[in-house]
């Protein structure tokens, strides 16, 4: 399903207007910075910093609506990546 929405970047360099341009680094933003780093990444994972109950419920749909699978799966993968990150069992 992620590869399909890679894929959609070949038509936007063909076609694309400026406009195009800014919504997808907007979008990317949303789903990349926002989403995944902000919130799957150091919040979720690694409890980094707080935030109310609707940023955080508006922050997971962004990284969400990005393909990035439900918040559950990333947080207990990442944690189990950081459980042996830097011993001989990694």
């Amino acid at each position: 399903m992620q590869m399909l929405a890679y894929a959609s970047i070949v038509p936007m360099i063909y076609y694309a207007s400026f406009e195009h341009y800014l919504i997808s680094i907007f979008v990317y933003f949303l789903n990349g910075c926002l989403g995944m780093i902000a919130t799957y990444h150091r919040l979720l994972s690694h409890g980094s910093w707080q935030c109310s109950k609707f940023i955080e419920k508006l922050f997971v749909m962004f990284a969400t609506i990005g393909l990035t699978g439900p918040a559950i799966d990333w947080v207990a993968i990442h944690r189990k990546h950081h459980r042996y990150s830097d011993t001989e069992k990694a």
